[in-house]
């Protein structure tokens, strides 16, 4: 009996072992499976939820908005923008913003700005102190308080929203067409011009001992017009407004005053037969000189044109609505003549 109750005390101990160890097995597989999908919850649940706010959320980029167009605007007064060495490039178009700044576009601050088919530029005032190479695209530069240009701007279209003001020596060219437009006085000391069309309008424009042209030899037949609208005078002292390749020049002002300045040219006779034998002499001659407008084609005029020294030549034919008064007509006048020097003179008088 003693023994008997061994056997079975012993196989209860171990029929419990077993049970209390499937038992722990049981719990342990279920805890490495709850950590498993606890890892996994907690490692994709940031992505899922991410992706739901996404698909749910307005988009950060207007999927209707044009590609490529770049716009900066900067607030702030004279050197708040500074791009030394930098790039700013749109591949469409380039906009840039400076309402409360005088920039000069070729110093090394302005860096390279560019757009690849247009590039707007709007300044308080812009002064160009040296070489300003603007990309080979449609450019439009506005101002509130005017261009000054001392050096050279080189471009193939573009479009000045202001005043200008180009100093002596210093050149505006545009390899294509030129517009200047606005409600302010432009001045041209310098040289201004277009390869194929250039049109200025404004309140006045001084041309005063500068060269406005528009076309060269190079043109294409009939593309170099010149076109000046505006609501005050055109003033060319000294200076020359050319249309060449066939074109026109045509001036709507209230006045065309055709100036010309006093230039002096100095004739000597000290060698040759007469001069072998003691003749001597010398001229100083005054002449006329600039004031001209000059066109391949037609000039037109639709207010008066005035002659002070100048004069309108056109190809084709000159007119004018208010017609032409010459006050004076371009000269030449023997200023101061030498004396006959020699003792032979009197045979050549």
């Amino acid at each position: 009996m003693i023994r008997l109750g061994q056997r079975i005390a012993a196989r209860e101990a171990t029929c419990f072992t077993v049970a209390r160890s499937c038992a722990s097995a049981r719990h342990a597989l279920w805890r490495r499976v709850t950590a498993c999908v606890m890892v996994g919850v907690m490692y994709f649940a940031p992505a899922v939820f991410l992706a739901d706010e996404v698909a749910h959320a307005a988009p950060i980029v207007d999927p209707g908005a044009p590609v490529g167009d770049v716009t900066v605007n900067v607030n702030g007064g004279d050197g708040s923008f500074t791009n030394t060495n930098g790039q700013i490039l749109g591949q469409n178009s380039l906009t840039v913003n400076l309402p409360n700044q005088t920039v000069d576009p070729s110093a090394a601050t302005f860096g390279t700005l560019n757009g690849g088919s247009a590039f707007d530029l709007s300044a308080q005032a812009i002064s160009n102190s040296g070489a300003w190479v603007l990309p080979g695209t449609a450019v439009t530069v506005t101002t509130t308080q005017g261009l000054t240009n001392a050096g050279t701007i080189t471009v193939n279209d573009l479009t000045i929203d202001g005043a200008l003001a180009n100093q002596a020596g210093a050149t505006v060219q545009a390899n294509d067409a030129f517009t200047l437009t606005g409600t302010g006085a432009s001045t041209n000391a310098g040289t201004v011009e277009a390869t194929n069309t250039l049109n200025i309008t404004g309140a006045s424009y001084d041309n005063s001992n500068g060269s406005t042209l528009a076309g060269n030899s190079s043109s294409p037949a009939g593309s170099g017009n010149l076109d000046l609208n505006l609501t005050g005078d055109l003033t060319n002292a000294g200076g020359t407004l050319n249309v060449y390749a066939g074109g026109n020049l045509t001036v709507n002002a209230p006045i065309t005053y055709a100036q010309g300045v006093t230039g002096y040219s100095v004739i000597n006779q000290d060698q040759g037969f007469k001069a072998f034998f003691g003749s001597t002499w010398a001229e100083i001659i005054a002449t006329d000189v600039g004031g001209g407008f000059t066109a391949d084609g037609l000039v037109t005029l639709t207010g008066d044109g005035v002659i002070d020294g100048g004069y309108f030549a056109g190809a084709r034919g000159v007119s004018a609505t208010g017609g032409i008064t010459t006050v004076r007509a371009p000269t030449t006048t023997p200023v101061q003549l030498g004396e006959h020097l020699g003792l032979t003179t009197w045979w050549w008088r």
